[in-house]
């Protein structure tokens, strides 16, 4: 099974969680929310997508669902609790955060990281606390022996690893 592969099964398994979990969470009630009210008005959620995998996967195949992960299978639980229609709308890394500000979209499932600045304008809602996968070679002793990340704590193994998405620094 490639990496890819075994990153996505966990992130869809962390999702399928998190949606489950939140299964409890009443839709606002009407004329509580503003902003759920217009959507709902609307009959549209519309969501900011740009790819960003394992978490939100572009299917250019010309079937199916033109998305896929578990940001997506967040964005589509959101409309159906809502009961409205999702509308995927394409932004870029230079349009996620105005598109928001200017009500051009509702959410945004796009990548993002918190920063001071960026949370004077849009609110963040952290649906994921993995930040690190950690994976390797069943046949090699050194991991395979890891039962937890504090038994990977040690010299003799090396590391890497970067934070965010791949466009973030």
């Amino acid at each position: 099974m490639s990496n890819f592969l075994q990153r996505t099964i966990v992130a869809v398994l962390a999702a399928s969680c998190w949606v489950a979990a939140m299964a409890a969470v009443p839709v606002p009630a009407p004329g509580s929310s503003p902003r759920v009210d217009a959507i709902k008005k609307s009959g549209v959620l519309r969501v900011g997508v740009l790819a960003n995998a394992p978490w939100l996967v572009e299917n250019t195949s010309g079937t199916g669902d033109p998305w896929s992960g578990p940001a997506w299978l967040l964005a589509n639980e959101y409309a159906k609790r809502l009961g409205v229609k999702l509308e995927a709308v394409p932004v870029s890394h230079e349009t996620k955060v105005p598109v928001l500000a200017s009500n051009q979209v509702d959410i945004s499932v796009t990548p993002l990281a918190e920063t001071p600045d960026r949370l004077k304008v849009v609110d963040f809602v952290i649906y994921s606390s993995t930040s690190v996968c950690m994976y390797g070679l069943a046949s090699n002793p050194k991991f395979a022996g890891a039962k937890s990340v504090d038994d990977l704590n040690r010299p003799d193994i090396a590391i890497s690893y970067y934070t965010g998405g791949g466009e973030e620094g």
